[in-house]
């Protein structure tokens, strides 16, 4: 945004075309680079850009802050879906991994950073990681607990405790916890996945020996409650082709039984997958197809 004599300093950047994939996606393989999309033709974008200046001096250059005017560079606002402006993109590990839309005040985007910007907190997340392999787990856990009053806004505290919760077979504790979360947090991807496993954890703690379930599904398909537990038997094992197979069965069985458990969980699984995996497309057509 050099237009309006905006300082720009080593951690302020203006992308186009030609730089954009050096600025914004290998860089954020290095760290959080946050992309303003803007245009001199929108009067929010100039109330928020003296906001993201005050935030990389306050972190230290802890992120990049990459400027792109959608006027100048249409090819990069269609292939991110630019609509309206000015929209906030956080970048890490070279993807999307935030948006948000129109003026942001402080508060929020220091919320949102704090999350992916390295801190005191992931070095004791690190820390306490250490001793619950080491088996020092009271100690872990004591450590986390403190830090995550300390940090209540800090998300990914409580998430490594339900974490190391789940580990150790504590599922109900686990749920409770991530269940407890404001909902912005709940929402976050890393709180959903977490708590869909957790959800298929729990589902399967009955299954006590695999070995005599699975042949016992395989005979009997259309006894629901066994298919149900060795889906999610096989959920938590990963292998979520014959999870999938198994609650597609449920679904074509009784679409009644449990609110219809086969399709919700299908939905799951899928949400647990990446976007390009081979199970995506088949299995929403299957689900789209039921629903018309």
């Amino acid at each position: 945004m050099s237009e309006q004599n905006f300082e720009v300093n080593d951690f302020i950047f203006d992308a186009n075309a030609s730089n954009f994939e050096q600025l914004v996606l290998k860089n954020s393989l290095l760290g959080p680079v946050l992309v303003h999309f803007w245009s001199p033709k929108a009067g929010p974008s100039f109330r928020l850009y003296p906001v993201l200046e005050s935030l990389i001096k306050s972190y230290k250059g802890s992120f990049l802050l990459v400027n792109i005017n959608i006027e100048d560079n249409n090819s990069i606002s269609h292939d991110y879906a630019i609509t309206s402006v000015p929209t906030i993109k956080l970048f890490a590990q070279g993807k999307v991994v935030e948006t948000l839309f129109g003026y942001q005040d402080e508060q929020d985007l220091r919320f949102m950073l704090d999350q992916y910007v390295a801190s005191e907190n992931d070095i004791i997340i690190h820390q306490s990681l250490l001793l619950f392999e080491q088996g020092e787990i009271e100690k872990a856990y004591q450590q986390l607990g403190q830090a995550a009053l300390s940090n209540p806004q800090y998300y990914k505290l409580p998430l490594t405790i339900a974490t190391m919760m789940r580990s150790e077979g504590r599922i109900t504790e686990a749920l409770s916890l991530l269940t407890s979360l404001p909902e912005m947090v709940r929402e976050k991807p890393a709180c959903k996945r977490l708590l869909i496993e957790c959800d298929f954890a729990d589902m399967a703690s009955p299954v006590m020996d695999a070995n005599n379930l699975i042949p016992f599904v395989r005979e009997n398909m259309d006894e629901l409650p066994a298919v149900k537990l060795l889906a999610a038997w096989h959920v938590t094992q990963k292998d979520f082709k014959s999870a999938l197979e198994l609650f597609q069965n449920i679904m074509h069985r009784d679409r009644n039984f449990e609110d219809d458990l086969g399709r919700r969980s299908i939905v799951k699984i899928l949400a647990l997958l990446d976007d390009k995996h081979p199970f995506i497309k088949r299995y929403r057509d299957i689900i789209r197809k039921l629903n018309n």
